[in-house]
């Protein structure tokens, strides 16, 4: 019985080390609506693969200490899908909820770590 367990794990074992993976990463790293309709589309910046979290299961924790914000944008779409306009996560990061009339919440940190949620309203044009 050990010998066939030992096999089976040895053949589990070479399927993953030999195990062969898509050499594309999608750019879209984050897609939310508002209650409004509009469509917020979070992009990777110019290099992916740099800004992707590659350890087992990933991280969503976007302010790891230490480590630089990525660079990306978001681009915001109408209801109707028509182009609105495109944000550079420098100038903002995608909220964390979305709430009627253009109310939006983000979550941030300050130097002790300590989460403030943040609630601030959006212009009309890109709610």
């Amino acid at each position: 019985m050990a010998a066939v367990m030992e096999g089976l794990l040895d053949g589990m074992r070479d399927m993953v080390e030999n195990a062969s993976f898509m050499s594309e990463v999608p750019l879209v790293r984050d897609l939310r609506t508002t209650w409004e309709g509009a469509i917020w589309v979070e992009r990777w910046g110019s290099d992916p693969l740099a800004q992707i979290d590659l350890t087992v299961g990933g991280s969503d924790d976007r302010n790891r200490e230490g480590e630089e914000a990525p660079d990306g944008w978001i681009d915001v779409l109408a209801p109707g899908g028509e182009y609105v306009g495109t944000f550079s996560l420098e100038e903002t990061s995608m909220p964390g909820a979305f709430g009627p009339g253009g109310l939006v919440a983000f979550v941030e940190t300050d130097e002790f770590d300590i989460p403030t949620i943040v609630v601030k309203r959006l212009p009309a044009e890109v709610r």
